[in-house]
């Protein structure tokens, strides 16, 4: 054979591997939901930014403070169980069997939550939350939000877990669209209060409109026991629980820090814009996780196809990551100038710190997910540790040293370091799944 023909017959196999690998990400839905996210990502950030124009920056700053306690709040209550059921679900089972484990999960977060939600409430009565008294007084209100919000992560990870990925997102998209409506005409018609009655009636339709969506896919399936439940689940869950809460506490240490540190409340307002223009780069994190996890899983028997699908994921994942950083970083403050003018200036200093950041954090957030599917968990667990012990002590260090500023710089530090640190972990991971075929 001349090199013409080994050069054409090399060209061809890499034309036909490069088209199945096109085939192969939009039959399980990468664009439709990429699409759908991209959709939901719009249009949730002009309602942020709209939100930003109508309030003042002390209350965006307050608002932001509500909304990351709830978030550590949201996984105390679900407490690892939409991990257990998405990993439970997804692996080869018969459908009566995942429809057993997705009820008893249901089961699980209505305990965690008879016993949380009180908890919480103490709590921000005798002001542990926050020693801001706006804060105090609102934050116990959103709270109600906590029981949609629980229910609906469960329902998310079921229909992930049956690979109902396109369903999902078109749930996603109409839920997204009503609640951003709902969330501009309250917030401008009674500001502060507006907005987060509108986040509570919006937690509440997504779980109504969730759980008719599930009922009818179920059907009258009579669901079908497996062995042990509670222990089946808790031994992702728990796991699962601990690695997410370190994991979001490390995420949201600047937040924490600034609460309690910070007296200035309109620097935290410029702060908390910043971390909300970041919310954009979650497009490509989330597609890639909802559409790959699953099919890891499923893999998760066999080395050789789950290696070949990560690294298949993981480049869509840093291509993505890399192309959105770099638009965003010429584009964003452009765009808040344009909107702003000079309102929110103080926050593209912050943001373009924090863009950096999330770059170099989700190159890497890929091997996480991998080590997720795998069973290797606990490897999750160790790293997120560390990291989050990392991450408070060098912006705490930071933040005594150079003020707010501080607080952005550290979590840059220890994105530096996370890079390394997760990389080894991972390898570590890898050969100890490698070594039980």
């Amino acid at each position: 054979m001349d090199v013409f023909s080994l050069n054409t017959m090399i060209g061809s196999i890499k034309k036909m591997h490069h088209n199945s690998f096109l085939i192969n990400i939009k039959d399980k839905g990468f664009f439709h939901l990429f699409s759908a996210n991209f959709l939901i990502l719009f249009v949730g950030f002009a309602s942020q930014i709209m939100v930003a124009w109508i309030l003042t920056p002390v209350q965006l700053g307050q608002i932001k403070i509500m909304q990351t306690y709830l978030a550590i709040s949201l996984l105390f209550t679900t407490f690892g169980f939409n991990s257990s059921v998405l990993k439970l679900g997804s692996e080869q089972r018969a459908k009566p069997q995942i429809i057993y484990i997705y009820k008893k999960s249901l089961k699980y977060i209505t305990i965690t939550l008879i016993i949380v939600l009180p908890i919480l409430m103490i709590s921000t009565k005798l002001g542990l939350i926050s020693n801001d008294l706006v804060i105090t007084k609102y934050f116990i209100y959103l709270l109600v939000a906590l029981i949609p919000m629980t229910y609906s992560t469960i329902y998310s990870a079921y229909l992930q877990a049956i690979k109902e990925i396109k369903l999902l997102s078109k749930i996603n998209i109409a839920t997204k669209i009503f609640s951003v409506t709902l969330v501009i005409v309250l917030t401008y018609l009674l500001k502060f209060k507006g907005y987060l009655l509108a986040l509570i009636i919006s937690y509440l339709i997504t779980f109504c409109f969730l759980y008719i969506i599930i009922q009818k896919i179920n059907g009258k399936v009579i669901d079908e026991p497996i062995k042990n439940p509670l222990k089946t689940h808790t031994k992702i869950a728990s796991i699962s629980f601990l690695t997410n809460l370190i994991g979001q506490l490390s995420i949201y240490a600047d937040v924490f820090l600034m609460n309690y540190y910070i007296t200035d409340k309109e620097s935290i307002g410029y702060y908390s814009f910043a971390l909300t223009l970041i919310v954009i780069t979650t497009i490509y994190t989330n597609t890639v996780n909802q559409i790959s996890v699953p099919f890891l899983s499923e893999k998760s028997s066999n080395p050789s196809d789950l290696r070949r699908i990560s690294r298949l994921y993981e480049r869509i994942n840093i291509a993505g990551s890399f192309v959105l950083a770099l638009l965003m970083f010429f584009f964003i403050p452009l765009f808040i100038k344009l909107i702003f003018g000079l309102k929110y200036e103080p926050s593209i200093h912050f943001f373009k710190i924090m863009l950096f950041s999330w770059l170099l954090t989700n190159i890497v957030s890929y091997k996480g997910y991998t080590l997720f599917c795998i069973g290797k968990i606990n490897y999750n667990l160790y790293s997120s540790i560390i990291l989050l012990v990392i991450n408070f002590l060098l912006s705490f260090l930071c933040l005594t040293k150079f003020g707010l500023i501080g607080l952005a710089y550290g979590k840059l530090l220890t994105s530096i370091l996370a890079v390394f640190f997760i990389s080894f972990i991972y390898k570590i991971g890898m050969r100890s799944y490698e070594r039980t075929f």
